[in-house]
């Protein structure tokens, strides 16, 4: 499992594990750094043209204050929270030309010498303060050459009202291509975390539920998806797509407040030790916030973008106490040695990934808000996931070889049904508080002694296994019924559901099943006495009372058979 290099004096273990997420963390970066450009929007083509079809000057008016640029900005000041109009001259119209525009929960008209020719809006009907963020493509027509270009934004958040629409003018066709192009490369990596998602949590239901794995490579699943969701609303690909922005922006915020659920779960199963109550609880407020949250949304009376705020606070909190307590344990207990430094190099890591996108979301104003956490957050799946897995593969040998232990424990050797060991853990265990209808019938096997001190231990083997078929065939007809070895010649059965009759039924062709075998059956040696009881609460105190009545069944069975028989018993 380790190579040990000696040098320097010093001893280095590398980890064979360690080297091979090393190996798919650089091949990742690899493909990643290769598929992402530096900037969130492709400017290629977008301005292209734009010295051409505008004039070289914005104006833009806030209330009674007006501004000029010869680029827009994305911020301006705008303190009384007032509605912003941009206008700019159409000096020339051009074939495809369109205004392209990114607008993220603004409403905007554009006007074309005080004539309408576009509004995004919030859709009649809708109970949202926001209309939503998305592209849009609006076509310069010929007709609109020579004439005033006017846009007026406003917006119901106050966090939005100094921000300003991203414009650009260029060929509509080659501009969408190149925004699902660009959204596509990104959205790839959010495919991928949705994928190993799915299959952690497959490998939890089928596999580590079976073997008592811990539930926290499960919830690393649920938040792999999530997150693979989210960050793909980021992208803004469906958006481009299939537009509903509304839709897209509302489910962007379900998933990532849904996300930290599972993320205060997973943060809470990879500490040292034992997990945090307080962690806990604060998952299962969260749950109740954002149930909450979905509702008040339904109803109109606040929006789900209020709850980034408090989404925000609860990860931050959340990755305080897990680092407190983690460093906390570190000093105050010896965990040293079980800690997964790789695991928490890449926490680290994605941590600072995510800070990144907080940096460019909160003063850059960037569209995407998870294009570093994706990269990032794929680091950590892979090292997580595959330490996790390699866990579980380790726990699912071990519980294999506890099943091995545990079949020879509870096995008779010789006929293959449960043993005494079994039975008295049944006893103790199943039937002593599940004991509705249970029956018991005690078999004694006669003269086994006889057998073997007359034909040989050997011989005597085969009459107890020809016993126990005998039984197993005649009496073991359900599921739920028990067959059990508890001495060297006795037998005793579990069963539900099953009526004296039924056992007279059936204890009647054992005679005749023991005559079937020629080369065993011997007149008034070769049989098999038996005795049946039944659980009856005015009279037995457990399942121990009902065995004792139906082994003095069985024994007074074997005297009546002793004394119409010859032959020993």
């Amino acid at each position: 499992m380790y190579n040990r290099i000696e040098g320097g004096g010093i001893s280095i273990k590398l980890s064979i594990n360690f080297i091979i997420q090393i190996i798919l963390s650089a091949v990742c970066i690899f493909i990643t750094v290769s598929c992402y450009k530096l900037d969130d929007i492709p400017k290629e083509n977008l301005n292209a043209n734009r010295d051409i079809i505008l004039g070289d000057e914005w104006n833009c008016s806030v209330g009674d204050r007006d501004f000029v640029y010869s680029d827009l900005p994305l911020l301006i000041d705008n303190p009384d929270n007032e509605d912003i109009v941009v206008t700019n001259m159409i000096k020339n119209a051009g074939s495809n030309q369109s205004f392209i525009i990114f607008s993220s929960h603004q409403m905007f008209k554009v006007f074309v010498d005080d004539e309408e020719i576009f509004s995004f809006d919030i859709p009649k009907g809708s109970k949202s303060k926001t209309p939503g963020y998305g592209w849009f493509f609006i076509p310069i027509k010929d007709e609109y050459k020579g004439k005033e270009l006017k846009i007026a934004i406003s917006t119901n958040y106050k966090s939005e009202k100094n921000k300003l629409l991203n414009i650009h003018v260029g060929d509509a066709w080659i501009a969408h291509n190149n925004l699902i192009r660009d959204a596509i490369k990104k959205a790839c990596l959010s495919f991928i975390i949705f994928i190993l998602g799915i299959f952690l949590c497959i490998v939890y239901i089928f596999v580590g539920k079976k073997i008592g794995v811990e539930d926290t490579i499960m919830w690393l699943g649920i938040l792999s998806i999530l997150f693979a969701l989210w960050s793909l609303m980021e992208t803004g690909l469906l958006g481009v797509v299939y537009g509903h922005p509304l839709l897209m922006a509302h489910i962007s915020y379900v998933t990532l407040f849904t996300s930290m659920i599972p993320l205060l779960k997973v943060i809470n199963g990879t500490l040292v030790l034992s997990r945090v109550k307080l962690l806990e609880v604060i998952s299962f407020l969260w749950g109740i916030c954002v149930c909450v949250a979905i509702i008040l949304q339904l109803l109109g009376i606040c929006d789900l973008r209020y709850f980034t705020i408090p989404c925000n606070c609860v990860f931050m909190i959340s990755v305080v106490i897990g680092i407190g307590v983690f460093i906390y344990r570190i000093f105050h207990y010896d965990i040293l040695k079980e800690i997964s430094y790789s695991r928490y190099i890449y926490v680290v890591i994605i941590a600072v990934f995510l800070f990144a996108d907080c940096i460019r979301y909160l003063f850059l104003h960037a569209n995407d808000s998870a294009k570093y956490g994706r990269v990032g957050f794929m680091l950590y799946l892979i090292v997580n996931g595959v330490t996790l897995l390699r866990n579980m593969v380790m726990q699912y040998k071990e519980s294999e070889r506890f099943k091995d232990i545990e079949e020879v424990a509870y096995h008779d050797a010789m006929t293959g049904c449960f043993n005494r060991n079994a039975f008295k853990k049944d006893c103790f265990n199943t039937y002593n508080t599940d004991i509705d209808n249970v029956s018991v019938i005690m078999f004694d096997v006669n003269n086994l002694k006889y057998y073997n001190d007359m034909y040989g231990h050997e011989r005597g083997d085969e009459y107890i296994i020809n016993c126990y078929n005998i039984i197993n065939e005649l009496f073991i007809t359900d599921e739920n019924d028990t067959l059990y070895r508890i001495g060297g010649d006795e037998f005793c059965a579990i069963l539900r559901n099953f009526s004296k009759d039924e056992y007279k039924e059936r204890e009647s062709h054992i005679e005749k099943m023991l005559i079937e075998d020629e080369d065993d059956y011997i007149p008034d040696i070769t049989g098999i006495a038996s005795g049946y009881a039944k659980f009856n609460e005015r009279i037995d105190g457990s399942i121990s009372d009902t065995i004792k009545r139906a082994d003095m069944a069985m024994y007074v069975r074997k005297q009546m058979i002793k004394s119409k028989a010859t032959g020993v018993l």
